[in-house]
């Protein structure tokens, strides 16, 4: 009755994809043979789900994985594709998924945390964890950290099929430009309402706060400067109303296709893997489009008139070490499987 009634509120769009298992030269029935090579799955809807705030994964993800979908299933797979913002934000979504209301749901890295409720997993959001794509690519995306992160969404009933990202992140701000993090001291800076973000600049004399729009943030002077990625000031369109930006890149984020456990353990051996090679595929794409725009947002910022400055050694130097002590300070609160590993094997012998 529950999954009843979310769709009849949202009102169904079924986008029909065509019969799995590709085209066929003729009907085996006729005495013809396949020709395609695959054998067809049965008929199946996909209850799909945004609650992510960005285009990206409206126009790229979404849109991405029903194209796939549609290529190599030939025929029976449907999404029912509920609007975004219909059933509420990442936190009622993921128990949404949980509840088996949802099939497929893409979650930030704070919306995993929230349904992973005993285990904190937003560890990866611990400044200077990465030092670039390059080391996300090594540690995270092809080693233990994800399959860490599969484990724990596993035990919660949520199916982590495949990374995205959402780069890493650096200030922006109105005001005179930094050359400095000291300039920075006093100022008020807008963060991720998650004790990391809130430790770790109050260490570097910043004052925090969370919860306020962006782009009018800046542009009424409620605060300072924001901490985001380049790809999430590329989507709210920061540019028009910051001075400056300091590429400080500390912190890097990302998000996931997941989908229900239950429902992937229920689909047939077919289906499972005809929608596990589109959600792969249309995350790596979309992954790739997000990295490029980061690595292109700069030179939009500087073409807009903003200031863009990368800090001193002194700077970064001061911003390591207030990332180290974050570690240390928040260890407890995070997975501690994890934690055990990243103190012993990532933290800095001089800090340790």
């Amino acid at each position: 009755m529950k999954r009843f009634l979310a769709l009849l509120l949202t009102g169904i769009m079924a986008l029909s994809l065509v019969a799995c298992g590709g085209d066929t030269a003729e009907d085996p029935a006729a005495g013809g043979e396949e020709t395609s090579g695959e054998a067809a799955c049965e008929p199946l809807t996909i209850n799909m789900y945004n609650a992510v705030a960005g285009q990206t994964v409206d126009e790229t993800l979404i849109p991405k994985t029903i194209e796939l979908l549609e290529e190599y299933s030939g025929g029976a797979i449907t999404v029912n594709l509920i609007p975004a913002g219909t059933l509420g934000a990442e936190k009622e979504a993921v128990q949404l998924l949980q509840m088996g209301d949802i099939d497929m749901l893409p979650l930030s890295i704070d919306g995993l945390d929230f349904g992973t409720t005993d285990v904190n997993v937003n560890w990866t959001s611990l400044p200077y964890l990465f030092d670039g794509f390059e080391e996300v690519d090594s540690e995270y995306n092809n080693g233990w950290m994800i399959e860490r992160h599969r484990e724990v969404a596993a035990e919660y009933g949520i199916d982590l099929i495949e990374n995205l990202d959402n780069g890493f992140k650096s200030l922006i701000g109105t005001g005179p430009t930094p050359s400095s993090i000291k300039d920075l001291a006093g100022k008020i800076v807008r963060v991720p309402d998650i004790p990391i973000f809130h430790y770790y600049y109050e260490q570097l004399g910043l004052t925090t706060v969370a919860g306020i729009d962006q782009y009018t943030g800046l542009q009424q002077g409620t605060m300072d400067c924001i901490t985001n990625s380049p790809w999430a000031m590329n989507v709210f369109h920061l540019e028009e109303v910051a001075d400056w930006v300091y590429v400080t890149a500390e912190s890097w984020g990302t998000m996931y296709w997941t989908a229900s456990l239950d429902w992937t353990s229920s689909l047939t051996d077919a289906q499972r893997e005809i929608v596990y090679q589109a959600a792969k595929e249309a995350a790596q794409y979309t992954r790739q489009e997000i990295r490029d725009t980061c690595e292109t947002y700069w030179d939009t910022c500087t073409a807009a008139g903003v200031e863009v400055v990368y800090p001193d050694d002194e700077s970064i130097a001061i911003m390591k070490n207030a990332a180290y002590n974050t570690w240390m300070g928040l260890e407890d609160e995070f997975d501690p499987v994890a934690m055990e590993r990243l103190m012993a094997d990532y933290l800095p012998e001089e800090i340790s």
